[in-house]
């Protein structure tokens, strides 16, 4: 059989059709929006604090961005009195970091003891009863806000070599991809008031993002949990014994070389 050879003008059609599609497919991928992965870091440096006659639970905790794009929040004042709080706007970027989406997703707050703006509803910290899903010991849950920055590299290294967010003063605040904000254990807010809890496992649980207000890639891995044995010696006084954590996907994310700054 005779195949008839193709002309050079039907290659080159051919050719320019293989580069218009291929062209097509990167403008479609540029446009397309690059969201966060946000996963809680296993609390670390749990420890307890006696004051005014309180028992604190206090731990460091962080918040990794294992995602492809950057959790980026802009503060908007919409009032005259910036004393106010500001609307949160959640900006999704593309390859270019071009913003191709935003919308409101929660409220920037002043912090008095920090001194500086937190968004709201970052975390929710608890402390449950004999499993991560149990009954809540005493009132121990407490949401809290953040100022949210690239503190350190999630397990060394990070798709972004730099940080792109360093200061809560700034109009932006957010996570890189590869980067991890950490709040130390010292700091207001980063505890959880134990008086009184009577001896037993117990399990802090420490969710981020838990009303889903910012837009990520998946919901479903946002908790992490260590579990503790809680006893008292014969005056009372309580001491705690750390027996196990959640399952995490990286050294990283399990607390290992994590520092606390």
């Amino acid at each position: 059989m005779y195949i008839r050879p193709k002309s050079s003008a039907m290659k080159t059609k051919l050719y320019l059709a293989l580069l218009s599609a291929a062209l097509s497919a990167l403008a479609t991928e540029a446009q397309t929006g690059l969201y966060p992965d946000l996963q809680t870091i296993i609390p670390q440096h749990l420890q307890i604090q006696n004051t005014q006659q309180r028992e604190l639970l206090r731990f460091s905790n962080g918040i990794a961005n294992t995602g492809a794009g950057d959790l980026r929040l802009r503060a908007q004042n919409p009032i005259d009195d910036i004393n106010q709080p500001q609307l949160a706007v959640q900006e999704i970027l593309d390859a270019g970091r071009n913003i191709i989406f935003e919308t409101v997703v929660s409220e920037f707050e002043y912090h008095p003891a920090h001194k500086h703006w937190h968004i709201n509803d970052v975390a929710l910290f608890e402390i449950h009863s004999g499993s991560p899903t149990g009954p809540l010991a005493g009132t121990t849950s407490v949401k809290v806000t953040f100022c949210l920055i690239d503190w350190f590299k999630l397990d060394g290294n990070s798709k972004t070599p730099d940080r792109n967010y360093f200061d809560c003063y700034d109009i932006h605040q957010g996570i890189s991809p590869g980067w991890v904000d950490q709040y130390h254990h010292e700091l207001e807010g980063q505890e959880l008031d134990i008086t009184g809890i009577q001896p037993g496992l117990y399990y802090l649980v420490s969710t981020c993002n838990p009303e889903h207000h910012f837009l990520e890639t998946s919901y479903l891995n946002n908790t992490a949990w260590v579990s503790f044995i809680l006893k008292r010696d014969s005056s009372g006084n309580p001491k705690i014994e750390i027996t196990g954590n959640s399952p995490c996907g990286s050294p990283g994310l399990c607390g290992v070389g994590i520092p606390n700054r």
